[in-house]
């Protein structure tokens, strides 16, 4: 890719409630666009504990969606969901360029991370959703940073070497990262 070249943030939610789902579509939609490359389009998507500090009874649903959500973000990593969404999208007389893959990666980002949970800023709702402003923030602001960001996170074509008897059954391991 070119320097020059534009880099697209999609941001939503994995649990529901900001359409979820829709956010592949919008990233299918973009690759309309002309001169947009799919594979410089990082989605960011809140993962079900960002919510943890909501009431029981307002987060029905919040853990299956992220674990539904799972399954369509693979589908559209691996290809599998191209003829369907470019069909749907045709039907509504949205046009795609009809790009398989119509993003780079998939970013989870939530309240804990890792195996030792270590919690993201003060671990609130707006303690996640600031630290990935400011994250993307300092990331735009800098040149190096954009550049590496490119370069490495999105374009990384090195897998990690990964058993797909238990996952992603015969599917090229570049799609899988």
């Amino acid at each position: 890719h070119q320097v020059d070249d534009p880099l697209v943030f999609v941001i939503s939610s994995m649990a529901g409630g900001a359409g979820a789902s829709m956010a592949l579509d919008v990233c299918r939609i973009l690759t309309g666009i002309p001169n947009l490359d799919p594979r410089l389009m990082g989605v960011f998507m809140f993962s079900p504990d960002t919510f943890n500090e909501l009431a029981p009874a307002l987060r029905t649903g919040v853990r299956a969606n992220g674990l539904a959500m799972l399954g369509e973000i693979v589908a559209s990593q691996t290809g599998a969901a191209n003829d369907h969404d470019v069909a749907v999208l045709s039907s509504m007389g949205i046009a795609t360029d009809g790009t398989t893959v119509p993003f780079a990666r998939v970013f989870p980002v939530g309240r804990t991370m890792g195996v030792t949970e270590t919690v993201f800023g003060d671990g609130t709702m707006n303690g996640v959703y600031r630290g990935l402003g400011r994250g993307l923030a300092g990331l735009v602001a800098s040149d190096a940073a954009m550049t590496q960001y490119a370069s490495w996170d999105l374009a990384n074509s090195n897998p990690t070497p990964t058993d797909r008897s238990k996952f992603g059954w015969g599917e090229n391991p570049q799609d899988l990262q």
